[in-house]
């Protein structure tokens, strides 16, 4: 087996600069090659790699000759992070590290004749390395070329929002809904943010990714037709137990009545269909319309979560947060939060104090 590796080795390497697919359908027919029948596979997600690739050496330190370890270079932390790899531990198991849109996971390929010891022993160290570190304080944007999907996590600024101070009453029983149910893990549905610009949306989501311990995938207007694709699934998949943001989805969410949108449907089964019950996607839409234009399905008992109309500041808390800002002039009448906080720039152009997503987001 070893000289067969040696000689693959660098079409394995080849093939890793290929799509993810062909990676595994090339590791599955190396294993057939070596062993004349079609492997068993147990997956592992969240494998801390480095920790992993330590130990499975140490155990097995014939492995380290046979295999490959592929390692790209991290920028932002300057060190080299494993990427892709295959360790074959003997004939007939091999370990298929791989590094899925930035989740490290693999897969234990085995047969029947396999030693059971062998694996119980892989499974132990997999235990081990179990990455339990959930994303938290982060968003994860969404990216896709030539039908390739990627994940940019990005660390969002420390920015605690005060509920009470920034925002009517009727928010604290829809923020304590809302937060509960996107808690749970395996669960499903759809949280509504709507109303006028300025009024916090964004605001209020950014504060969420602080709260709730799963990974938020967000998703920009422009890129939101994507959703439709077949390839898009295919990649949700591998990050169940996930929040899914879609900002300004107004034209996402229109009423199929007016035209034919495939994005609909995909999010209909997302949020409560069939494939709800298998990846246990959540999803936060916002948008700036009335709620009256978006399909009334998204509405239904079951699917939608909690919605919330962010309106303009009532007068008596336009004039405590004008107060708590400091301002020259106390506001008493009712305002959007982009007015109140921005009231002492020149042209209401926003300045560096950040509500939003980024210095110059207020939806």
């Amino acid at each position: 087996m070893e000289k067969l590796i040696q000689k693959l080795t660098p079409n394995i390497i080849n093939n890793t600069k290929k799509d993810l697919k062909q990676q595994v359908n090339f590791i599955w027919y190396l294993f057939n090659l070596i062993n004349n029948e079609i492997p068993h596979a147990k997956k592992y997600t969240q494998i801390s790699f480095n920790k992993f690739v330590e130990i499975i050496y140490l155990e097995f330190p014939k492995s380290k000759d046979q295999g490959f370890i592929e390692k790209l270079y991290d920028r932002n932390d300057s060190c080299f992070e494993f990427d892709n790899g295959l360790i074959p531990i003997c004939d007939n198991i091999f370990i298929y590290l791989k590094n899925e849109y930035g989740e490290e996971s693999m897969e234990v390929l085995y047969s029947n004749n396999s030693d059971k010891r062998i694996l119980d022993k892989i499974d132990k160290i997999a235990l081990e390395c179990f990455n339990s570190e959930t994303p938290f304080g982060k968003i994860y944007l969404l990216s896709e070329l030539e039908g390739n999907f990627s994940l940019k996590d990005f660390i969002l600024n420390d920015y605690n929002v005060d509920l009470n101070l920034n925002y009517n009453d009727d928010i604290i029983p829809f923020h304590e809904k809302t937060t509960n149910k996107l808690s749970k893990n395996n669960d499903k549905g759809l949280v509504i943010l709507y109303g006028l610009p300025g009024t916090g949306k964004t605001t209020y989501l950014r504060n969420l990714t602080k709260l709730i311990r799963k990974r938020f995938i967000y998703v920009t207007p422009e890129t939101a037709e994507i959703i439709a694709s077949p390839h898009f699934l295919n990649f949700i998949m591998l990050f169940p137990n996930s929040i899914l943001v879609i900002e300004d989805a107004e034209s996402v969410l229109a009423d199929r009545r007016q035209r034919a949108n495939p994005v609909v449907t995909n999010l209909l089964n997302l949020s409560d269909g069939i494939l709800s019950d298998c990846l246990h996607i959540q999803i936060i839409c916002t948008f700036n319309i009335d709620i009256s234009i978006i399909d009334k399905a998204f509405l239904r008992k079951g699917r939608l979560i909690s919605k919330y109309n962010f309106g303009k500041l009532s007068a008596n808390k336009v004039k405590i947060l004008s107060q708590h800002l400091k301002h020259e002039m106390i506001m008493e009448t009712e305002s959007t939060l982009s007015e109140i906080y921005y009231q002492d720039d020149d042209l209401n152009i926003e300045s560096e104090k950040k509500i939003g997503f980024n210095s110059y987001s207020t939806k």
